[in-house]
Formats: structure tokens, C-alpha cells, sequence
């Protein structure tokens, strides 16, 4: 196996979303739902790039295939956007999605993961979703280099951060959750985290699976996770057998 380091797979993935369109996200989006509703999937949780992105036929694509779903764009830092303007900008889209007054088709507040984002940003995201009323999505604890990153940068692991931070007191989906020790999942078990593991995403990364006996054992809520099709390429069938024989060899 191949391994991608954090930095590198998403220098990789956020060249292909760069050169995303409407028409071939739109397509993209239709060809992941058929794959999931094959695959007896019903609901999903899904944090976007905006690049490229026309909601609106997003959302009649998703109202057509009668699924469920979180549809988040993700929030970064840059030099490109401040702040402010990233948080504008989304609080946008959360208008838009609540003005579909659809309860199928719903929204989280999705900064992509604390390496990528600024404790500026973090911070302004967790206001926003406190003062929107909905929950956060974020990537934590996927690899080993994102807990360096983060211990160098705050002199704090991933969840410690985000619980200084006032994440783990909020309702939240953190993807991933690979690198856990036995104090941080006694911790998200008193919290209103949810872990939500993505098993063939972190093959590819050879980073680890996350601890879902251990999670299971304290309670702690864990979901199976697909990245989309536009970015993976990754049947939900293929996902599900990765999970299984994980499962097994446990």
C-alpha cells in the first residue's frame, strides 16, 4: 500500500475540486445517490466544496432520489478570504438550505479540520452554529500528522483543542477519529460528539481505523462515513466490505 500524507492527499484533492463545475458536481452528486440507494443507504452527511457548487440543483437532485442529508460546505482558511467572509459566505447557504424549510435536506457548519482552519475560524464556526441552531461537522484525529500539527501549533492534541475550544459541549459529527487514546474516548463518550469512521478513506491514507469496539464499549455513537464519488471514487459497497472485514478481524 501506498501512503498519502495528510498534507499531500489534500493538496491532491483540492486540485480535482478546483477544477469542478456546476454540471459535473450535479452529475457527480445523481451518480453517488443511485450508488447509494443500491447500496440500501438512506441517509448521508456530506461536506462539500463550494467550488463549483449550484445548491439549488443539488437540492432537487437529492428531494428527487427521496434520500436524507446533511449538505455542508466546507469552510478553510486562506489568503483568498477572510474570516468573516468565509463565514459570510456560508451563512448564506445555511439561508438557502433553511429556506427550503425541507426536513430531508438539512445543514451542518463544516470547518474542514483544525490543521486547515485557524483558531480564528474554529472558533467563528462553532458561534455560527450555536447561533444557527444546527450542528458542526469537522475531520478529527484522521492521522498521526495532524496530532503532531496540532500538539506543535496549540500544545494540545486534536480533541483536547477542540474541547478548549467548546466543541465537544456542542452537538457534532468528527469523521475519522483514528487517533484516539483511551482519556479522549472516555471524554467524547460524555459529550454530544458523534464519531463518524471512514474506513476505505484511511486504507488509502494507511493511517489506522478508528477504535469502534472501544468507541462501542463507552457508548459512543458511531456511523459508518463515504466521501462522494466526486472526490474518492469509492463505492459505498466496497466501504461497507471494508468495514465488515475489519469487523471480523477484531
Amino acid at each position: 500500500m501506498i501512503a498519502i500524507s495528510t498534507n499531500g492527499w489534500r493538496t491532491i484533492s483540492g486540485q480535482l475540486k478546483q477544477s469542478s463545475h456546476p454540471e459535473m458536481t450535479t452529475k457527480a452528486v445523481k451518480e453517488a445517490l443511485t450508488e447509494m440507494l443500491q447500496s440500501g443507504t438512506t441517509t448521508f452527511n456530506d461536506m462539500y466544496n463550494p467550488n463549483g457548487v449550484e445548491i439549488e440543483k443539488i437540492y432537487e437532485a437529492v428531494k428527487a432520489s427521496k434520500m436524507r442529508c446533511y449538505f455542508s460546505p466546507t469552510l478553510f482558511s486562506s489568503d483568498v478570504e477572510t474570516t468573516d467572509e468565509t463565514i459570510a459566505r456560508t451563512r448564506a447557504v445555511i439561508e438557502t438550505i433553511k429556506g427550503y424549510q425541507d426536513p430531508n435536506f438539512k445543514i451542518m457548519v463544516a470547518p474542514h479540520s483544525p490543521y486547515s482552519c485557524s483558531r480564528e475560524l474554529l472558533e467563528a464556526s462553532l458561534n455560527l452554529a450555536k447561533e444557527e441552531d444546527i450542528p458542526l461537522h469537522i475531520h478529527v484525529a484522521e492521522t498521526q500528522e495532524e496530532s503532531g500539527i496540532i500538539l506543535k501549533r496549540y500544545g494540545k492534541r486534536p480533541i483536547a483543542f477542540l474541547d478548549e475550544l467548546g466543541y465537544l459541549d456542542h452537538q457534532a459529527v468528527f469523521a475519522h477519529g483514528v487517533e484516539l487514546n483511551e482519556a479522549e474516548i472516555t471524554r467524547l463518550a460524555d459529550s454530544q460528539v458523534a464519531i463518524a469512521h471512514n474506513p476505505i478513506s484511511n486504507l488509502k491514507l494507511a493511517s489506522g481505523i478508528a477504535p469502534v469496539v472501544q468507541l462501542q464499549q463507552r457508548q459512543e455513537y458511531q456511523s459508518v462515513s463515504q466521501r462522494t464519488r466526486l472526490l474518492l471514487t469509492i463505492t459505498l459497497i466496497c466501504l461497507r466490505k471494508g468495514a465488515l472485514q475489519h469487523s471480523y478481524r477484531r
